[in-house]
């Protein structure tokens, strides 16, 4: 049966952890490699998924390697939302601080925008480097 890889860029902005994997991962870009079967003898084409690997640095190689880890594609689905939902978290404390001291500037990360009727719009958002003080 013919396979199809797929190769993907995640983001993850905490550190998270999941499983098969030893620890709490650092925040940052990982790719994912994700294989899919095609299933024969249907009318129309699909595919099934079979794997789905991780790729972290090896945490114990004096050179630059890769290590790639087989991981779950809903746990790590499970994991993005969290991520997500901690930054948007964070965000709606920081606007709170931000109405009381309205000298603090944002940067805006990312929109999302959902629901039926249009929706919402939330900023992700991380205080501007060089307005820190």
């Amino acid at each position: 049966m013919p396979i199809r890889t797929t190769r993907t860029t995640v983001s993850f902005a905490n550190p998270f952890v999941l499983q098969g994997l030893e620890g709490s991962q650092p925040a940052g870009e990982y790719v994912v490699l994700a294989d899919d079967e095609q299933i024969e003898g249907l009318s129309r084409i699909a595919y099934r998924r079979v794997a789905t690997l991780l790729q972290t640095p090896a945490t114990s190689a004096s050179q630059l390697l890769i290590q790639s880890f087989s991981i779950s594609q809903t746990e790590l689905d499970a994991a993005l939302m969290k991520d997500r939902h901690q930054t948007v978290v964070r965000h709606r404390a920081q606007a709170s601080d931000m109405a009381r001291r309205p000298s603090r500037r944002h940067k805006c990360l990312a929109g999302i925008t959902g629901g039926p009727e249009g929706g919402s719009k939330i900023c992700l958002t991380r205080p501007a480097p060089a307005l820190l003080s």
